[in-house]
């Protein structure tokens, strides 16, 4: 087990990963800008959902997908 030690307490480490179910295209990451309203995730066995009165995600997506490509084509 990985972990490090705070006051001869050891704090584990754990990773949380999430692996997409559908691909996503940059037409999409452009429609998304316009604002997500729903988010649902499927964690076994329990299904979250949440919905959102204003968009807090979808401008997000977009911007990172841009700073994104700006720095690929960055040499």
């Amino acid at each position: 087990m990985r972990g490090f030690f705070v006051n001869n307490v050891m704090i584990p480490v754990s990773e949380l990963s999430a692996i997409a179910q559908f691909s996503v295209s940059r037409d999409d990451i452009a429609f998304f800008e316009s604002g997500i309203a729903k988010v649902r995730l499927s964690t076994v066995p329990i299904v979250h959902e949440k919905s959102f009165s204003y968009d807090v995600i979808g401008g997000y997506l977009h911007k990172e997908l841009l700073k994104a490509s700006i720095s690929k084509d960055d040499f």
